[in-house]
């Protein structure tokens, strides 16, 4: 009798220590499956390791490519990607995970002139996520990601950026603080090509068929000559000097958009006469634009800003540009518009209190 018991335990040990190092190659397989069954995209991952004490396991080397006319490109890599049990969630009582990425890498290329009204292939990825993820999500990191706009079509090609981004997004399933009306908080830090650095921070319920959000965002300090490549694509100027800050707040209610953006230059300079003394068409351009600058300049701190009103429906937001140049010519004639958010965007809430938006 105790031999048979001690063989039937034998058997069982043999059989879970079996299945325990089987399952990180099973793991690799599924997941590879999942992300290679995405439309319109292939890839893979390099291998899973499995953490069973914390309730966890670890994806290295994951990439995503898109594939479209026969063309293959590098759409999402993530160095390590960690998938586990939020255990603090639990002691809320309830059962969620969280996700962390280490050094990803998106890209969000441009399409080419003559396919950009084709129409093309959108997965629905809450499917592959949920494969991935069998828990709720309710915390989210991202640490020293990238980001990158790749326009291989246009002359000379674009790449701008962000990098060095930490992202950090919380109580995403509403696990706890149950009475706030946007219980989720989003928190972000990046730098840009030309040392741009961005401060953004966002309330969210991800929970509702359309979000309610209340973000403020500060894009700062970007060095415009580091944007040369995209500007002289889509204006045929490059810049000698300035500096492009960006300031906005948004939020939304029910579907119903509120908000602004608030875009600074400063010390712009244009025209090159050395480098473009050869090229007489883009130095007559140049000159143009040198000089509509310089009318719409406020003087005292070589600034020329304005403010973007937005407001609308989510799918049909309208800027209202006749106010923004009404704000060009405030800027330019009466006050400098200043280098800072307004705080007179926000979502009012309270609990068991009505919400309402309020621009002042």
């Amino acid at each position: 009798m105790k031999k048979s018991i001690l063989l039937i335990l034998g058997l069982l040990t043999t059989i879970l220590i079996g299945a325990r190092l089987y399952l990180p190659t099973f793991l690799t397989r599924y997941v590879t499956q999942v992300v290679q069954g995405i439309p319109g995209y292939t890839g893979g991952v390099e291998n899973i390791d499995v953490h069973l004490v914390r309730g966890a396991y670890s994806i290295h080397g994951l990439h995503i490519d898109k594939e479209e006319r026969g063309v293959v490109q590098h759409f999402f890599e993530s160095k390590r990607t960690d998938v586990s049990i939020q255990w603090k969630a639990l002691f809320d009582g309830a059962i969620v995970g969280e996700i962390a990425f280490d050094q990803p890498k998106l890209n969000i290329v441009a399409k080419q002139e003559k396919e950009s009204d084709t129409p093309s292939m959108t997965p629905d990825w809450t499917k592959p996520i949920k494969e991935l993820i069998p828990l709720q999500i309710n915390q989210l990191r991202v640490h020293q990601g990238q980001i990158h706009y790749l326009d291989h079509y246009s002359s000379p090609k674009v790449d701008i950026y962000l990098n060095q981004l930490d992202l950090h997004a919380s109580n995403l399933s509403n696990a706890t603080d149950q009475a706030n009306k946007l219980p989720a908080h989003v928190t972000a830090q990046a730098t840009s090509i030309g040392g741009g650095r961005l401060d953004m921070s966002m309330d969210i319920n991800v929970l509702k068929e359309v979000p309610d959000f209340d973000m403020d965002l500060i894009f700062e300090e970007i060095s415009m000559p580091a944007l040369n490549d995209f500007i002289k694509a889509y204006s045929k100027i490059d810049v000698e000097e300035g500096l492009f800050s960006l300031y906005m707040e948004v939020s939304a209610l029910d579907g119903t958009l509120n908000g602004y953006l608030k875009p600074v230059i400063e010390d712009l300079k244009i025209v090159k006469w050395k480098a473009d003394k050869d090229e007489p068409l883009k130095l007559i351009w140049e000159l143009i634009a040198s000089g509509i600058v310089e009318i719409f300049e406020n003087q005292p701190n070589n600034r020329t800003a304005t403010k973007i009103p937005i407001t609308g429906k989510l799918n049909k937001a309208k800027a209202k540009y006749w106010l923004a140049m009404v704000n060009v010519l405030k800027n330019a004639f009466i006050e400098a518009i200043e280098k800072k958010t307004d705080q007179s965007i926000k979502i009012k809430t309270q609990p068991n209190k009505k919400v309402r938006l309020s621009s002042s």
